[in-house]
This record gives C-alpha cells, sequence and structure tokens, in this order.
C-alpha cells in the first residue's frame, strides 16, 4: 500500500491541495522489493511503501496528510 497519496494526475484534478504526496516511482520501487523479497516473510502481511523502502526508521504505516 502507498504510504501517502500517489502523485497522479487524477489526485490533481481533484484539487487535494497542499497534501503530501509520494511518486510514483518510489512506489514502484518499494513494489518491485516486495516482488523480489522471500514469500515466507511478505506473504499475508500489510506492507506501506515507505516501510519497504526504508525499514531502518521502523514501521511507520500511513503517513499521508501528516
Amino acid at each position: 500500500m502507498p504510504s501517502a497519496p500517489i502523485a497522479t494526475p487524477g489526485l490533481a484534478a481533484t484539487n487535494a491541495g497542499e497534501i503530501e504526496t509520494a511518486s510514483m516511482a518510489d512506489f514502484c520501487e518499494a513494489a518491485l522489493r516486495l516482488l523480489a523479497s522471500p514469500v515466507d516473510t511478505t506473504t499475508g502481511r500489510i506492507a506501506y511503501s515507505e516501510d519497504v523502502l526504508h525499514p531502518e526508521l521502523g514501521a511507520r504505516g500511513w503517513l499521508g496528510g501528516v
């Protein structure tokens, strides 16, 4: 799952204002890392993109709008 709303043309069209967004490239990188990880450590868990990209920061979950 994305850790924040993804910056897309659709989000821009909603006039979402000054909310903090995540880049599509970062979200795709997180997805690729999950696909390449061992299934015994990833199956059945909810993984947020920033938690996958920066595990050294600990689990932070949803960061949108913060």
